[in-house]
Order: C-alpha cells, then sequence, then structure tokens
C-alpha cells in the first residue's frame, strides 16, 4: 500500500505484519477531537519492520592484513567470510598517503585468489604531519574511506601516531568537508577525556 497513514493505519499495519506491536490508542468517541490531527502523517517508507536479516557475507571494519606471510594468510580467511573490510593503516611504514594506500591496495588484491572477491577499504594513518589537501586527495581517490587516528605509542606500531590532537584540528575540519570517516584508538584515559 501507498500513501499517508494514520497512526490507527500503522498500528493495525504494525499489528498484521510485526512480531512487536505497538500500543494501540483507545478508540475515540464521534464528538472527540481527531487525535491525529495534532501528529505529521506517517508514510509507508517511514515505517519499516523486520522480521530477520541476514548477512551473507558482512563487512569487517577492522582488519591487519600487514605483509608478506601474514597477508597471504589472512586475506583468503578474511574474503571467505567479509565481503569488504577496513584495512589498518598502522604498519612499518605506516599508510600515511593516498599515494602509499592505493598502492598497499594494490599489493592486497594482487594477493586476493583469482576465484575470491573481496574489496579492501583503505584507511589512512592520522600524524600530526598530516596535511589537509591529503584529505582531499584521499577522498577523491575513491578507494580510501577513513583516517585512523592512533595516540603515538597507543598500540603496535603506533609510535608515529598523535601527541597532540590540537594539531590535527584542521585535518578534522577537512574530513568533515568531505565526509571522510575518523576511526579513533582510545587507550587511555588521558585521551578519552580529550
Amino acid at each position: 500500500r501507498r500513501g499517508t497513514f494514520s497512526r490507527r493505519d500503522v498500528a493495525v499495519l504494525q499489528k498484521e505484519s510485526s512480531p512487536f506491536p505497538l500500543k494501540r490508542q483507545p478508540e475515540k468517541a464521534e464528538d472527540e477531537e481527531d487525535v491525529n490531527s495534532s501528529f505529521p502523517a506517517v508514510t509507508l517508507e517511514t515505517v519499516i519492520y523486520l522480521r530477520s536479516l541476514t548477512l551473507v557475507r558482512p563487512d569487517d571494519w577492522h582488519l591487519h592484513l600487514r605483509a608478506g606471510e601474514v597477508l597471504a594468510s589472512v586475506l583468503p580467511e578474511t574474503a571467505r567470510r567479509f565481503a569488504r573490510a577496513i584495512v589498518m593503516p598502522n604498519r612499518k611504514p605506516p599508510v600515511t598517503t593516498t599515494g602509499q594506500a592505493l598502492a598497499y591496495r594494490e599489493r592486497i588484491l594482487a594477493a586476493l585468489p583469482e576465484s575470491m572477491s573481496f574489496e579492501p577499504l583503505m584507511a589512512l594513518h592520522l600524524t600530526e604531519g598530516t596535511e589537509p589537501s591529503e584529505i582531499a586527495t584521499a577522498k577523491a581517490s575513491g578507494a580510501v574511506h577513513a583516517v585512523k587516528y592512533y595516540p603515538a605509542n597507543a598500540t603496535t606500531n603506533a609510535e608515529f601516531g598523535v601527541t597532540d590532537i590540537k594539531r590535527c584540528y584542521p585535518v578534522f575540519a577537512a574530513m568533515e568537508q568531505h565526509d571522510l570517516a575518523r576511526l579513533p584508538t582510545a587507550r587511555s584515559d588521558r585521551l578519552l577525556a580529550e
């Protein structure tokens, strides 16, 4: 059905199609004011009910592929289970530019067995030397989807991480402007306070 529905219609639709019923409003007397007049109309497009959801090949939002033997062993296992993954950039050396991310992406795809499909979603390693212009380049690449924020020495290969988050504010503004996600690493009370 298409069109505009009253709250009563929505309750009926939900009762017919959902295991989670809405609370029904009591029926109104004929001389009583229409309770629906104070609520915006609900369209069918705004009412979505799921009885079940099956994820055949979900995404992995935090994947370390590294290089060499680790890449060769982790990548096929990942591709069997996941369609895409955000690839973490804390390598030695870290992936700090779009050019490095694209080269790493090519190495990943070259290591992928021919019979498998997988899309590596690349991320840059944020440093205090990251330029706002790099964010525009990353977004334009179509392959870089995020920037990973590591506090200096907070995790593996994070020695190039950020020591003063305020130095990154111009980069954060560029990320907002270009709609590029920031992936935080929260490993200390100090970081959480910032």
